[in-house]
């Protein structure tokens, strides 16, 4: 075992591959991952991914890609087309006023629920199809993406 040359007979175990998941909640609106979800239909149910990364999380990274959700109108409420959960420095008031959870109820966390029913609303003035990208990294680096795409 060239992992551990001063014991051959003792290989080193294999680590295990990238484990990090999203699913829809089950108490919630089901979201189809692979096409475009209708924002009319999501409206009154609760909007919620369960990110799962058993060896923690160290940066949740979210870009919003949208016409008309552009930077301008973003700012507007305190967020901007990128930002990191993780560490959302000066977005954290905007971002924890939309429901979203923030620095350390992220940080090493296993389980996170990245809750989109409070942005539901401002989704729904804002005709588009808007793609909302979500980057995982855990503390062992290893790496889970998700698009979620979501027209109104």
């Amino acid at each position: 075992d060239p992992e551990n040359p001063d014991n051959p007979d003792t290989p080193t175990p294999p680590v295990p591959g990238n484990s990090i998941t999203f699913n829809s909640d089950p108490d919630g609106f089901e979201f189809d991952f692979d096409g475009i979800n209708d924002a009319a239909d999501i409206v009154g149910h609760p909007a919620r991914i369960i990110i799962k990364a058993p060896e923690g999380i160290k940066n949740l990274n979210v870009n919003i890609k949208s016409n008309s959700l552009n930077e301008e109108v973003l700012n507007e409420v305190g967020l901007a087309p990128s930002f990191d959960l993780a560490d959302p420095k000066e977005l954290k008031e905007g971002l924890e006023g939309l429901g979203f959870k923030t620095g350390a109820d992220v940080i090493g966390k296993t389980e996170v629920v990245f809750d989109i029913t409070d942005f539901m609303t401002l989704l729904q003035i804002y005709s588009d199809t808007h793609e909302f990208q979500l980057e995982v990294t855990d503390m062992k680096n290893n790496s889970g993406t998700l698009s979620l795409k979501i027209k109104s």
